[in-house]
C-alpha cells in the first residue's frame, strides 16, 4: 500500500492531513437539527425521551431509560426529532461530553434541546459513521468544551458548533476507516464485557469471604452455635449477641445548605452517599463509620475520620463499648441496610429500627485481628 504524503491542514488543532484529503466546516457538509416537534403537537402524542443523562462519554446509549411519554408529559425540551443513523451530541454540560450515534430503529425518538441532531447534508460526500466516530474523539469533544460558555453548566451555541472543521477524505476511505472502527470497539466492548463479568465474580467471592470472617470469625476449627440473629445461621460459641444500639451510639448529622459546601475548604462533609464537599465548620472529630440515612442508597457505609461535618443524611456510628471502627463498620455493610429502609418516593433509613438489630459480637482481640485481615 502506498504510504500517505501529507499537507498542512491550514487549521491549526488540526495539523496535517493526508495530501487527497480536504477539510471543510462542519456547517458546510452536515445538516444539524432540522427536524423539531411542534409546539401544537398533540398532547397525546406518545414520544420515546432521550435525555442527556442516558447517553456516557463512550457513545452508549442506556435503552432502560429512554421513557415513553406524552407529548403533555414530557418536558418542555424535549424537543428535537431522531433517526436511525443520526448522531447526538451534548450541547450543555459539554463536559460530560456525551456523544451517541443512534443506529437503532426505536419509534417516535426525541431527544432533548441538550443534545444537536446531526446527520451527512450529502451522502455522496460525508458517511453517517465516520461522522460519528468524528465527533467522539478528543480533538473535537475539546473544541466543544473549549468553545462553551458557562461554568457550572457549561453550553454551546449552533453556530460555534458548526465552526469545527472536519478532515475529510474520499467517501470509500471513509467507510473503510468507520468499518475498521466499528470492528476494533466491537472487540473492545467484548473485552470489556468478558472483564466486567470477572470483576462481578471476584465482588461476589469477596463479599462471601467477608461474611464468612464477619460472622464465623478466623478459627476454622472454633465451635459453632445457633446465632440466634435472623440473617445469619451461627457463631463461635464464645461470641455474643448484642443488639447494635449497645456497641455503637447512632445519631444523625446536622443540617447544612448547599450554598455552604464548596469544592474546596478545610473540613470535608459527609451526606447519605459519603463526600459531598469541603465546608469551615465542623460538627465530629475522630474515626467513625458513617451510614447513609436518606435516598436510594441509604444503608451504605462510609468512613470519615479527623475533623468533618456531618449532615443530617449521614448517621454517625459513634462506639459505646470498646470496639473496632472497621469491624463494625464492615459487619454493617454485610446486614444490607437498605432493606430496612422504608418505602416513601424518597427511601430513608429509621434509626429507631436499625438500632434494635442484632448483631454478632466478639471479643476486642478477635475484632482486631478480623479488621487487619479485612
Amino acid at each position: 500500500m502506498e504510504k500517505y504524503r501529507y499537507k498542512d491542514s491550514g487549521i491549526e488543532w488540526l495539523g496535517e492531513i493526508p495530501e487527497h484529503w480536504r477539510a471543510d466546516r462542519l456547517r458546510d457538509i452536515c445538516i444539524i437539527n432540522d427536524n423539531v416537534l411542534s409546539n401544537k403537537t398533540d398532547k397525546d402524542y406518545t414520544i420515546n425521551y432521550l435525555d442527556i443523562s442516558n447517553v456516557n462519554n463512550l457513545g452508549i446509549v442506556d435503552f432502560h431509560e429512554i421513557k415513553s411519554l406524552t407529548f403533555e408529559e414530557a418536558p418542555s425540551r424535549a424537543r428535537r426529532i431522531v433517526k436511525k443513523n443520526d448522531t447526538v451530541i451534548s450541547s450543555v454540560r459539554t463536559n460530560l461530553q456525551a456523544v451517541a450515534n443512534i443506529n437503532f430503529d426505536i419509534e417516535n425518538l426525541i431527544c432533548s434541546t441538550g443534545f444537536f441532531v446531526c446527520k451527512p447534508k450529502y451522502n455522496s460526500i460525508l458517511d453517517e459513521r465516520f461522522l460519528y466516530y468524528f465527533l467522539l474523539t478528543e480533538y473535537s469533544k475539546d473544541f466543544f468544551f473549549s468553545m462553551s460558555v458557562g461554568v457550572s453548566y457549561p453550553a454551546i451555541d449552533d453556530y460555534k458548533f458548526s465552526s469545527i472543521n472536519i478532515p475529510l477524505p474520499p467517501l470509500t476511505e471513509q467507510k473503510a476507516i468507520a468499518e475498521y472502527l466499528d470492528k476494533a470497539t466491537a472487540k473492545i466492548d467484548r473485552i470489556i464485557a468478558i472483564k466486567e463479568e470477572q470483576l462481578v465474580k471476584l465482588q461476589h467471592h469477596q463479599e462471601n469471604k467477608l461474611t464468612e470472617l464477619l460472622t464465623l470469625g478466623i478459627n476454622p476449627d472454633a465451635f459453632l452455635n445457633s446465632s440466634e440473629i435472623n440473617w445469619m445461621n451461627q457463631m463461635p460459641s464464645h461470641w455474643r449477641r448484642k443488639r447494635l444500639k449497645d456497641i455503637v451510639l447512632l445519631k444523625s448529622g446536622n443540617s447544612i445548605t448547599s450554598t455552604a459546601i464548596d469544592k474546596t475548604g478545610t473540613y470535608p462533609v459527609y451526606g447519605g452517599n459519603g463526600l459531598r464537599g469541603y465546608t469551615e465548620t465542623y460538627t465530629h472529630e475522630g474515626f467513625f463509620p458513617l451510614i447513609g440515612r436518606q435516598g436510594a442508597l441509604c444503608g451504605n457505609i462510609n468512613y470519615a475520620q479527623g475533623k468533618f461535618y456531618a449532615s443530617e443524611h449521614a448517621v454517625v456510628a459513634r462506639p459505646i463499648q470498646n470496639c473496632d471502627v472497621i469491624w463494625i463498620g464492615e459487619l454493617m455493610k454485610i446486614m444490607n441496610l437498605n432493606q430496612y429502609s422504608n418505602a416513601a418516593a424518597q427511601p430513608g433509613l429509621s434509626v429507631d429500627r436499625i438500632k434494635q438489630l442484632y448483631i454478632p459480637v466478639p471479643p476486642k482481640e478477635e475484632q482486631l485481628l478480623i479488621s487487619k485481615v479485612i
